[in-house]
């Protein structure tokens, strides 16, 4: 007698059909997560696509506040030194006019000298470290976005 004599062959096909179905559940599942898997995939890159699009756009909006800003100091610091160079002229003359005519407004040499020199050399010194923090240039190249695929 064998170990399959006690099922009958209905009984046997049944088993062999429930195994069948089984495997056939088990394929659906894996499929199922598969699909899943890849709308996940495909979810993720969608976020971090509109992340980094987010990110552009505020890197865009940065950049254009700066060339603002530049256009405007640019200009006032135009302004400010041309204005700073008709002051320096206007005392230069009124020492010589005094000097040379009315002999109200006088400087002696060393202080016209001092005064011109010094304060000439802190104002432009001054406006050469605004101009190098309003137009610097980076030296190092700006780093992409690195996009991880899971």
């Amino acid at each position: 007698m064998s170990l399959f004599s006690n099922f009958s062959s209905s009984s046997i096909r049944s088993l062999i059909e429930a195994e069948g179905k089984a495997a056939d559940h088990v394929v659906e599942e894996k499929e199922r997560v598969e699909k899943e898997s890849i709308y996940l995939t495909d979810e993720l890159d969608r976020l971090i696509q509109t992340e980094d699009l987010i990110e552009r756009r505020h890197r865009n909006e940065t950049l254009k506040q700066d060339r603002e800003a530049r256009k405007r100091y640019a200009l006032l610091t135009f302004i400010l030194t041309c204005t700073w160079c008709l002051f320096i002229f206007i005392v230069v003359l009124a020492a010589a006019e005094g000097y040379l005519i009315h002999n109200k407004f006088h400087l002696s040499d060393k202080i016209l000298i001092t005064l011109i020199t010094s304060t000439t050399v802190n104002f432009f010194g001054f406006f050469i470290l605004v101009m190098k923090y309003l137009f610097h240039t980076n030296s190092a190249p700006e780093k992409k976005s690195s996009k991880k695929k899971l």
